[in-house]
């Protein structure tokens, strides 16, 4: 062999040698050096490129430089069934990879791009934050974080935990075992399964948000809030009313007229009015009485003939309690409860305070209602927790809860 292992050529005769030793020139000894020189030069790769490898390329520690750019249906390092599938230069910092004469992977500068479709088989895991303008899938798997500016899905969605600062925009299923942040929108027109659904900055938009196949939001005509079967809220948009329906009857209506029950109201504060019921009985806030008296409650029997009522004096300072039977007009109260303060037990009393009437059941849990402002005020640890005013608006400080033990 013309070549050592390293690539060193090697002669097989020496001619000043030959000289000295007195070999004289004889043909078989040229014929035998030429042809180490021919089998040599086969073995060199030509600059023209005309004859191609017969073994593999080894280069070593060394580079391969100076290789052309190349195109899509071209690239500069191609393989020989597929001649236009492989690495090429689309521009100066850019470097892509091309199938069938189309760029399917690029990577440059700013990052990398892919263009199709992208298939992961086993785990991707990501140590910063995976950034989207536009996810179109069919199916995603997830135990940490997708965070996206636009996320469009066809079938199902099942991450641990969905993160989109955009819009999500969800077609089929999506299924969450922890929850949803979205700073953005998100579109709805399928079903979101969740333990937890938080728009911080934006709105949750849907057709339906059902949470544990009962309780659900939806529009239809009106906002719901269904808590189970029959059981729901709903804003009727036409009449600016608020409804909380039971087994499909209305049980409380808030609108600008009032309040109204349908039912029987009970406390755990001692208040029970079971036969207050429409048609059979009831009692009425009046808005005038006598001239010591700003307002009664008069009550009512079956038969729609009043009963009796109970009044309180509206001088400044005094704290009266006035009531009777019913004993013909003008109202005349025989009998007064006169006194600062009805105690009811040691922690339990009625009493004025400036003027407002205090419904006190324990030691900071009171009624309050607030003479001069119309309204009346339910408060616990001393804080108003609720509140409805005289146009009929109710104010909570806390979560309204349905369908739970109080």
């Amino acid at each position: 062999m013309p070549y050592d292992g390293s690539g060193n050529f090697s002669r097989v005769h020496n001619w000043t040698d030959d000289k000295t030793n007195g070999i004289k020139i004889v043909a078989s000894r040229h014929d035998e050096e030429d042809n180490g020189f021919a089998t040599a030069f086969n073995q060199v790769m030509m600059r023209s490129g005309v004859t191609p490898f017969t073994g593999n390329a080894n280069l070593g520690t060394n580079s391969l430089i100076g290789i052309g750019s190349g195109m899509a249906g071209a690239p500069s390092m191609r393989f020989g069934a597929d001649p236009t599938t492989g690495i090429y230069m689309p521009a100066y910092g850019q470097v892509g990879l091309t199938a069938q004469g189309v760029e399917r992977f690029q990577v440059n500068s700013a990052g990398a791009a892919v263009t199709g479709t992208l298939t992961v088989s086993g785990n991707t895991t990501l140590t910063g934050t995976l950034t989207v303008s536009s996810l179109a899938v069919t199916s995603v798997t997830a135990s940490g974080n997708i965070g996206a500016a636009t996320m469009t899905t066809t079938g199902l969605m099942s991450p641990n935990t969905l993160n989109v600062v955009g819009t999500a925009a969800v077609g089929g299923l999506a299924s969450l075992n922890a929850g949803v942040t979205v700073t953005g929108n998100a579109g709805i027109s399928g079903n979101v399964t969740a333990a937890n659904v938080t728009a911080a900055t934006g709105v949750v938009k849907g057709a339906q948000l059902t949470v544990d196949g009962l309780f659900s939001m939806f529009v239809s005509g009106n906002p719901y809030l269904n808590v189970d079967t029959g059981d729901y809220y709903v804003y009727d948009r036409s009449g600016n009313t608020h409804a909380w329906r039971v087994a499909e009857v209305n049980l409380l209506e808030v609108s600008a007229n009032g309040v109204n029950l349908s039912s029987t109201v009970r406390t755990t504060s001692g208040v029970f009015a079971g036969a207050l019921t429409p048609g059979t009985g009831r009692a009425a806030l009046e808005t005038s009485g006598t001239s010591a008296q700003t307002g009664f409650v008069s009550f009512t029997g079956s038969d729609n003939a009043r009963r009796g009522y109970i009044g309180f004096v509206s001088t400044t300072g005094a704290a009266d309690m006035n009531y009777a039977n019913d004993v013909g007009g003008g109202h005349s109260f025989a009998q007064t409860v006169k006194a600062p303060r009805f105690q009811l037990n040691s922690t339990s009393a009625m009493y004025l305070s400036d003027g407002s009437l205090v419904a006190q059941f324990d030691t900071g849990d009171y009624l309050y209602y607030d003479a001069i402002a119309n309204k009346y005020h339910f408060a616990i640890g001393g804080v108003s927790q609720a509140s409805i005013d005289g146009t009929g608006t109710l104010r909570m400080r806390g979560n309204v809860i349905a369908n739970t033990t109080p």
